[in-house]
């Protein structure tokens, strides 16, 4: 392991909770367990880099499980080299999860958690934060990996391409000729309706807002779905188009061959901030283009960089410049 935290914990109950997991698991001594307790976006990270991992550490004979949140779960399907996918709420154990970056190295049979904020007292997430590493770097570093060492996209199967086309002909999107709003995130604030007012009319195709299973209301003008997780990627690849903003969803549409509109926030948009000032989380963002973290092979991704002084008028005027230049 890269860091531990200076002053590791010595608790009983977390060891055994601990030792509950890996043996309710299955997880045999030369297995590997591969925690990671947050978003979308995180998960993807780490599973990006599994492949490289597991050629730098082999383990004969041995599995490699991948613990994440439930709702990242359809994502290990894109990458090979996970055996056993377990969905697990890492918020609430997150002390049992700080303990365990205490006491561990790389070992088989130990679970890695891959989260930077509880290494070296949040400090490796804090250079991230400040841009002088990647989020990416922060876990090639947990696990063990050079800084240069190669992501692996995820490759979509076959079976959610053919339903990502059922979906697109049933609800109406047209090949290279729609465009996918996103507007919701775990820890950004929807953006107000109004700022996406001259979309519709300025895209020239059909456009679709996803509703995130009811965490948004559809834009005026534009179609509801709800997309699964799972269909994302190739969706989007049948749409062509995507505009969103910047949360695990621009992480995942990486691997797409799309144009992607990412909306960068400004800090009255951020949910929740640990330990920072909301600015700061807001400027952290900057550092998170998808160039910037080495995720975007095929995506061809146009950061709208929103700041603190624009008013919602300046948003739609910022958001509408964008879609001129993409209108078909």
């Amino acid at each position: 392991m890269f860091m531990r935290n200076s002053n590791p914990y010595f608790n009983s109950r977390v060891d055994c909770e601990v030792r509950n997991i890996v043996r309710g698991l299955g997880v045999a001594c030369n297995d590997y367990l591969i925690m990671e307790p947050y978003s979308i976006g995180d998960a993807y990270h780490t599973l990006c880099l599994l492949s490289q991992f597991r050629r730098n550490y082999p383990n004969p004979g041995g599995k490699l499980y991948f613990v994440c949140n439930q709702r990242a779960v359809p994502l290990t399907h894109m990458f090979e080299g996970v055996d056993h996918v377990v969905a697990f709420n890492g918020a609430p154990n997150e002390f049992m999860l700080e303990s365990i970056v205490n006491r561990h190295n790389l070992n088989v049979g130990e679970p890695i958690v891959t989260a930077p904020d509880m290494y070296a007292n949040g400090w490796l997430a804090q250079l991230s934060a400040k841009g002088l590493i990647s989020p990416l770097h922060g876990k090639k570093l947990i696990l063990g990996l050079d800084l240069d060492a190669p992501v692996v996209h995820g490759v979509v199967p076959s079976i959610d391409r053919e339903k990502a086309a059922h979906f697109a002909r049933e609800h109406g999107v047209i090949f290279g000729k729609s465009l996918i709003i996103f507007n919701h995130a775990n820890t950004i604030n929807s953006l107000p309706n109004e700022v996406f007012s001259d979309v519709v009319d300025l895209f020239g195709g059909n456009v679709f807002t996803d509703t995130g299973w009811g965490k948004v209301l559809p834009l005026s003008g534009t179609v509801p779905l709800n997309i699964p997780l799972d269909l994302v990627v190739p969706l989007s690849e049948i749409a062509g188009y995507v505009l969103a903003l910047r949360s695990g969803i621009t992480d995942i549409l990486s691997s797409a061959k799309i144009k992607l509109m990412s909306l960068y926030p400004r800090s009255i948009e951020i949910k929740f901030s640990q330990d920072v000032p909301v600015e700061d989380s807001a400027l952290s963002f900057r550092y998170m283009t998808l160039n910037k973290l080495g995720l975007s092979p095929k995506c061809h991704e146009i950061p709208i960089f929103l700041e603190n002084s624009d008013d919602d008028y300046i948003v739609r005027q910022k958001i509408s410049d964008i879609i001129k230049t993409v209108c078909i």
